[in-house]
């Protein structure tokens, strides 16, 4: 089916403190609106503290990581009813078609949140992939941290910790974010591209 995924402009925070702040915020706004909302992280850890924080502020997600792999099946099949908050590890219900309960296709259908950016875009986009299947409605954002992502680990120290103010909370502009996380991507692509045709 055709895709109908909206695809927003990601959101790149000079702190992870900054970035988790805005992710529960987000959550908040698109619970009050009834949309279900899919939320990846790098690691378990993650996954655990950020439920955490949600659950602070008054929200009840469901926690789809590697400590009860058991319930995977059970948790990928609520997370798109109405209200649904899931949050995931990375590989956690990758290739997954998630249904849209009733009503939800009118709200905008699944929102995907991307808190991680990893070394090959291949890898956040099979996350990304897990909304708008099948020619459902759905959206995706990206949200990252200069202090969490591993792609700008080649970049200048000074240079980072200029961009990683601790008391800087609004997003920086989209055309430093690409330079921060795409041109370092694409280099470390190239780089693995070549090193695999050096081993063919």
């Amino acid at each position: 089916q055709p895709t109908k995924r909206s695809v927003l402009p990601a959101r790149i925070f000079g702190s992870a403190e900054a970035k988790w702040a805005f992710v529960v915020s987000r959550v908040a706004e698109l619970h009050r609106l009834g949309r279900p909302v899919l939320i990846g992280t790098d690691s378990v850890a993650d996954s655990d503290r950020l439920a955490q924080r949600l659950a602070n502020f008054g929200l009840s997600p469901q926690v789809l990581n590697a400590r009860d792999d058991g319930s995977e099946a059970a948790v990928i099949a609520r997370a798109g009813e109405l209200k649904t908050i899931t949050v995931t590890t990375n590989m956690a219900g990758r290739g997954t078609d998630i249904a849209l309960g009733r009503g939800v296709a009118e709200l905008g259908g699944l929102h995907v949140i991307c808190c991680q950016s990893n070394v090959a875009r291949r890898i956040d986009r099979q996350l990304q992939g897990r909304c708008a299947r099948q020619g459902d409605p759905g959206s995706t954002e990206t949200v990252v941290s200069i202090d969490q992502s591993r792609s700008v680990r080649h970049l200048p120290s000074p240079f980072l910790r200029l961009l990683a103010e601790p008391n800087r909370t609004a997003p920086l502009a989209p055309i430093v974010g690409a330079l921060l996380i795409d041109l370092p991507r694409r280099i470390e692509e190239l780089r693995h591209q070549f090193e695999r045709w050096q081993l063919l």
